[in-house]
Parts: structure tokens; C-alpha cells; sequence
């Protein structure tokens, strides 16, 4: 089937990073952030750290964002609902430390307007953990424009997270795609690679790479960011 569509992970894909710094850099910014505000950083990056998990096996009936809320105050009973909008200030302020924990390339730019250029409808598919605002701002980390993309997926607006099936499914639906119109573009193996098996194409960026389960990566189309800018200048347009 004709490749009309491309969907692009950003941490570690159009957004080179390091996962063990962006970690430490985050926890310990939003630690010190709350700290400073006379809470408990300590106990409020463990409540997230606790929601995360929930949001990654969230199964559709709500959104991440309305799964991540009731576990945190499920967590810390003792906070409400008001604390969200610290956390959104957070997110405006001490978040931009954890750009240190990234390298962006220019590359991916050109990775889109080449896309885009030849055709391509393309979708923002980074996994949703995050809030809007927050991955607005690795957007422009990266370099990137938020208008190139169709679909942004975020926590809340969306009811899956990777390596769910379903969070793919639910992409394409947005887009009113079929899965095999679709190419991921991602660093994870799992995660990104199993799109293929909804009939998804899939090129993997091995400069940033996570393989967690060492899976045979032999006979995936793969590269760095280099590579894939070749890969999408050598895709047919999909207007031919």
C-alpha cells in the first residue's frame, strides 16, 4: 500500500538526548522545584514516578492525563487537584534545565520540511507521558515547528501509551490513516519498532537507541539521523 504518512518519536529520535541525564536532570529540577516550595520534592517525584507506570498500561477507559491524577492523589492524599497547576509552572520554568541532557541536530529540520515537501502528512508520536506543555518545549528543543505536525500526541489527549498496539491504532484514527499508509520513525526497538506489526513501516535512528531487550534489530532499516534524512529524500512522493 502507498506510504502517505510518517509519524516521528521525539526523545532520542528528532530530539538526541542522553535517557540517564534527561532523567536526573528532570526528577532533580522538579525535586528542587517543590523543595523550594516547602513540599516534599522527594515524595512528589515518587507519586510521579508511580503515575508514569500507570499511564504506560493504561487501557483506553480514560485518558493518561485523568489515570496520572487519580493514582498521584490515590499516592499523596494529602494534595488535591490544585497542585496541577504548579506543576504547570514548573513545566514554564525550571523544566528548561533538562535541555542540558540533549544534543539537538539541525538534521532533524531538514528531516521534516524534507517530508514535508514531498507530501508526507506527518504526526508527532512521542510516547504521552507528558503534559502539552512540556512537550511543546522539546519541540522547540529540538529545533522543530509544532505547526508541521498533524497530531501531537500528549497525555491528555491520549488513552495509551508505547509499546500499547492500541496507542498506534489510536493515532491512526486521529488521522484517519490506515496503518499501512504509515512509516514510524523511532529509537526504540520495541516500543517504535511495533508498529510494524499493525503493518506500519519502520526505520530505527541508532544514535540514540534503546534496545532494553536486545531484540534483532538485522534486518530493520536503520541509521542515524543522517541516514533516515537519506531514507526520507528517497521516498516517493505519495502525490505520484
Amino acid at each position: 500500500m502507498k506510504k502517505t504518512t510518517i509519524l516521528f518519536d521525539l526523545d532520542g529520535t528528532l530530539l538526541p538526548l542522553s535517557e540517564e541525564l534527561f532523567g536526573k536532570y528532570y526528577f532533580g529540577a522538579m525535586q528542587k522545584h517543590f523543595d523550594a516550595l516547602g513540599q516534599s520534592g522527594a515524595n512528589i517525584v515518587s507519586a510521579v514516578w508511580h503515575g508514569t507506570k500507570v499511564m504506560r498500561t493504561n487501557t483506553g477507559l480514560h485518558s493518561n492525563e485523568e489515570a496520572f491524577w487519580k493514582d498521584f492523589l490515590q499516592v499523596l492524599p494529602q494534595f488535591d487537584k490544585t497542585i496541577e497547576e504548579e506543576f504547570l509552572q514548573f513545566y514554564q520554568t525550571d523544566f528548561d534545565l533538562v535541555k542540558l541532557s540533549t544534543t539537538p541536530s539541525s538534521i532533524s529540520n531538514q528531516i521534516i520540511k524534507t517530508a514535508l515537501a514531498k507530501g508526507y502528512r506527518i504526526a508527532l508520536a512521542t510516547n504521552p507521558l507528558f503534559p502539552v506543555i512540556a512537550t511543546k518545549k522539546r519541540i522547540l528543543w529540538a529545533g522543530l515547528d509544532e505547526n508541521d505536525f498533524e497530531v501531537i500526541t500528549t497525555y491528555e489527549t491520549s488513552k495509551y501509551s508505547k509499546p500499547s498496539l492500541e496507542y498506534y491504532l489510536e493515532v491512526t484514527k486521529k488521522l484517519n490513516v490506515l496503518p499501512e499508509e504509515c512509516i514510524m520513525i523511532g529509537n526504540d526497538v520495541e516500543e517504535d519498532g511495533i508498529s510494524q506489526t499493525i503493518g506500519m513501516d519502520f526505520f530505527l535512528i541508532t544514535g540514540c537507541m534503546n534496545n532494553a531487550k536486545n531484540l534483532d534489530i538485522t534486518q530493520l532499516k536503520k541509521g542515524s539521523l543522517e541516514d533516515c534524512l537519506a531514507f526520507v529524500s528517497s521516498l516517493p512522493s505519495p502525490k505520484e
